[in-house]
């Protein structure tokens, strides 16, 4: 459902369109929702790694993630439109812009709420074949939980803290590759494992953590040293960057690119800062004039639970990130009345 979170754009525009950000996060296996008892507690293994499995269960069996609804997450957006030609190689000429903005504006996601977003714009009339999304790599996110058996957190004092609370504490970033990379535009990310979340025996205050895609492709270079050494990644030396096309998402075939800050492709993950997003719509948006839109973001399971376990199976599990995947985006129109 995707009723959680609204923002409108108050000019004038027709579409009905679906986008979805950060798909490629995780495509098998873990795709599925933390598993909870009748309290909404999330049901985890006492002590280390089950015979079954891993940590916890995601409905599909033990496995050491999962993913949960988090109380808020926080985008940057730096272009929404629609456009006429093909956006994936960076031509952006053919776009109609309802966002376009250099600096980006900060969007903060809570469920069941509604915000403004206050920009002005004009689309013209015609039929719009392309929608683009271009938005900041960085993605934060705030999430507080209950486990059913305890927890190991982050180091507080020369402590682990322990308990069935948990929250978001550091703001790291993390990395989806876990891997440590010094990027160009937001900085040192954590080394891979490093716990960022912090437990108790009651539940604290979550604070912002974050995490960063800097590469598209870890599905097809697990062997490489991918953002450690970024001229062994086939995929970021292209002529159009670290690419990936996704096929048919939702009403559209999907295509991401990562780019720099100046919004040229990135070569390197060091200098990714931005995703560019394609969706080529099976059904081009046919625009007409005064008609209204908004656009509706799913807050519902965008966050993923990273659980471990220490080697000799007598200590809890260890919790140490809750990566945000960036919600889905959905763009709908009515005409006026």
């Amino acid at each position: 459902m995707f009723k959680n979170n609204t923002f409108y754009l108050t000019k004038k525009i027709i579409a009905l369109v679906v986008i979805f950000l950060f798909t490629n996060f995780f495509t098998t296996g873990v795709s599925a929702s933390c598993t909870v008892d009748a309290s909404g507690a999330i049901v985890t293994a006492q002590y280390g790694k089950p015979v079954t499995g891993s940590v916890v269960n995601n409905g599909g069996g033990a496995t050491d993630m999962c993913q949960v609804t988090p109380i808020a997450t926080q985008i940057k957006l730096f272009k929404l439109a629609v456009c006429k030609q093909d956006t994936s190689y960076n031509d952006l000429s053919s776009c109609q812009y309802m966002l376009n903005s250099t600096e980006g504006i900060f969007h903060t996601i809570e469920m069941g709420k509604t915000t403004p977003l206050n920009v002005a714009f004009t689309i013209e009339p015609g039929i719009y074949p392309y929608a683009l999304v271009v938005m900041s790599n960085k993605t934060g996110v705030k999430s507080s939980f209950q486990t059913t058996n305890t927890m190991v957190g982050r180091d507080v004092d020369g402590t682990w803290s322990q308990g069935n609370y948990c929250w978001t504490d550091l703001p790291g970033p993390t990395t989806v590759n876990g891997e440590a990379t010094n990027f160009v535009e937001h900085g040192q990310a954590l080394v891979g494992g490093t716990p960022i979340l912090r437990c108790g025996a009651t539940a604290g205050t979550p604070n912002w953590s974050y995490e960063i895609k800097g590469d598209l492709s870890t599905d097809d270079d697990n062997d490489l040293t991918r953002c450690i050494n970024p001229n062994t990644n086939a995929n970021q030396t292209g002529p159009y960057g670290d690419r990936i096309e996704f096929g048919l998402i939702g009403n559209g075939n999907a295509t991401q690119n990562l780019l720099k800050m100046d919004d040229s492709f990135a070569t390197t993950c060091e200098n990714s800062a931005k995703i560019l997003w394609t969706s080529a719509l099976i059904t081009p948006l046919n625009i007409v004039k005064d008609s209204a839109f908004d656009l509706k973001f799913k807050q519902t399971d965008v966050a993923w639970l990273s659980f471990t376990w220490f080697d000799n199976n007598t200590a809890p599990p260890l919790i140490y990130k809750a990566g945000p995947q960036s919600p889905e985006l959905h763009i709908t129109a009515s005409d006026p009345k």
